[in-house]
């Protein structure tokens, strides 16, 4: 995939938690608390309050590279 092409991704709340592999009410709760990973919020009709949350592709990738990850052996260590 070109780089142009996935900065244009957006993802709704369903997708994005799809993706993440959790809740959609769990990234809720995560946004509330400024914990997830970046959103953006589409206006709405004029005149409306409210709007869209959308995650662009990009930042949901790279929110999960920040995350600290485990599991890997040191050098020389015994299986």
């Amino acid at each position: 995939m070109r780089q142009v092409e996935i900065e244009r991704i957006l993802f709704n709340e369903r997708e994005a938690a799809a993706a993440l592999g959790v809740s959609v009410k769990l990234l809720r709760r995560w946004r509330m608390l400024n914990k997830g990973p970046r959103f953006v919020k589409l206006s709405g009709r004029i005149g409306s309050t409210g709007g869209r949350i959308a995650y662009p592709a990009r930042d949901l990738y790279c929110w999960l590279e920040s995350l600290p990850s485990g599991g890997s052996k040191a050098a020389g260590s015994a299986a």
